[in-house]
């Protein structure tokens, strides 16, 4: 199975795409309707896609996130792709042990994690990848982790 990690913008979207030995397909940040067609270009994809809940002001400022998120879900049920959602707070808190998650903690589990090799040879996830696309990864690492092994 290729698990497809997706931290979603409301124009953009970081992705990763691995394997459950954590083998690195694809990685990057495209045009949210570019990830639907790259959806599809896996066997049996499953979708790991970060969920908000979002109070006050928040609401207004990431209406077209939140409008993504369910164009990704229903893109999945129509597609007859397994998805799941999580929201930052629950897989960075856990990932990171802390109840900080920034996205500096994101990059420091990931480099204790896989160490400076992994992230050389995989360079889209190293030191130059967006935060978006280290939160990808960081989802797919969650879901592997803690729910198939």
């Amino acid at each position: 199975m290729i698990y497809i990690g997706i931290d979603v913008g409301d124009n953009e979207s970081g992705y990763c795409i691995c394997d459950k030995e954590y083998k690195i397909y694809d990685s990057g940040k495209v045009k949210n309707e570019s990830l639907l067609e790259i959806i599809t270009m896996y066997d049996d994809p499953f979708a790991i896609i970060e969920d908000y809940v979002l109070r006050g002001k928040a609401r207004v400022h990431a209406r077209g996130t939140v409008e993504w998120i369910g164009r990704y879900k229903q893109f999945c049920e129509d597609n007859d792709i397994e998805w799941v959602c999580y929201t930052p707070q629950k897989y960075r808190s856990f990932l990171c042990n802390s109840s900080t998650h920034t996205d500096s903690k994101i990059k420091d589990f990931l480099d204790i994690r896989f160490g400076e090799k992994f992230l050389k040879d995989n360079h889209f996830i190293g030191r130059y990848a967006t935060t978006d696309v280290r939160s990808a990864l960081a989802l797919c690492v969650y879901y592997i982790d803690f729910v198939v092994c």
